[in-house]
């Protein structure tokens, strides 16, 4: 088994999907993306990934479209967490734990 190691100098922040679009441009396959997102258990969802380009910097977009119209509660997220079909350890790191 090979350990790989992703470093993010995020000296001015970094959101989920910016994260996300980095994972695919390093070769994490958008279907793999997708099966994992799949765990959640929600329904209604789309994901949405592209290139872009923007003054010069290429990368990829990525969008979750859920359809909700407010954000959800963080006891509501961990709710979400504990129902899904996500490893244990990654439920448990997703927790805070």
């Amino acid at each position: 088994m090979s350990l790989n190691i992703a470093y993010f100098d995020c000296f001015a922040g970094i959101s989920g999907d910016m994260m996300l679009g980095a994972l695919l441009d390093l070769g994490w396959e958008a279907s793999e993306l997708r099966k994992e997102a799949e765990k959640l258990k929600l329904s209604g969802w789309e994901l949405e990934v592209r290139k872009v380009s923007k003054q010069g910097i290429a990368g990829t977009r990525v969008r979750i479209r859920d359809g909700q119209s407010k954000p959800r509660s963080f006891e509501k997220l961990l709710e979400i967490i504990e129902k899904s079909d996500l490893e244990n350890k990654v439920k448990e790191k997703s927790q805070g734990g």
